[in-house]
């Protein structure tokens, strides 16, 4: 077994004692080739862990696409906030992070100056950049995305935050097992619900995160 398979069978167990069963709307894995293709076009390639995450679930059904669960269960995305994206879901979001980029030109730095880095996490403080790829969205246009592109005391494949409601970049996790790995250990069950209601019943979304 891989150290990501570990790190994120712990994970599920961490979920399923709180009432969250995330494998039953996990989706079967990507084909080899898709991922292969996505390197092609973004011209880099997909940290490792990640292309085994893809070749395992590519990825999740959306929590408030769900059925209502039954009493004592919620639904939840696999990234906590964040629900992990299909792969043509987050290849489209890379695309459209690349046309703001592209289109913006010269003026993009400029016009995106109030982005901060917290102190000592080695990510460029910039809105985006290329190699920045969104693998895990909240729905509000923000993004989990692994860092193909870091400064020299960064790491290849690092989690970092980025979005319209994230003005401060910061590395959250070395990689995904590390992600996985301090989430399942750091995890104190202080958490909360939204309710909407459907049908007349309650559909209960938990949400967690990770700093």
């Amino acid at each position: 077994m891989s150290d990501l398979q570990a790190h994120l069978n712990a994970w599920r167990a961490v979920l399923s004692s709180i009432g969250v069963e995330i494998s039953q709307y996990l989706h079967p894995g990507a084909p080899r080739d898709t991922l292969d293709q996505v390197e092609a076009e973004i011209n880099y390639e997909l940290p490792s862990e990640l292309r085994e995450l893809y070749l395992l679930h590519n990825g999740q059904e959306d929590p408030f696409n769900l059925g209502i669960p039954e009493h004592g269960k919620f639904n939840a995305g696999l990234f906590g906030c964040f629900n992990f994206d299909p792969i043509d879901k987050a290849l489209c979001g890379y695309r459209m992070w690349l046309e703001i980029y592209e289109q913006a030109g010269d003026r993009f730095d400029s016009d995106f100056d109030h982005i901060t880095v917290r102190e000592d996490d080695p990510v460029a403080a910039r809105y985006w950049q290329p190699g920045w790829f969104p693998f895990a969205t909240d729905g509000g246009g923000n993004s989990l995305a692994v860092d193909l592109s870091p400064p020299k005391e960064g790491t290849v494949g690092q989690i970092i935050v980025i979005g319209p409601d994230e003005d401060i970049r910061r590395v959250l996790a070395a990689s995904i097992s590390d992600f996985f790995m301090r989430i399942a250990r750091d995890f104190d069950h202080e958490y909360h619900m939204t309710d909407r209601v459907i049908g007349g019943k309650h559909q209960c979304t938990l949400y967690y995160a990770i700093e």
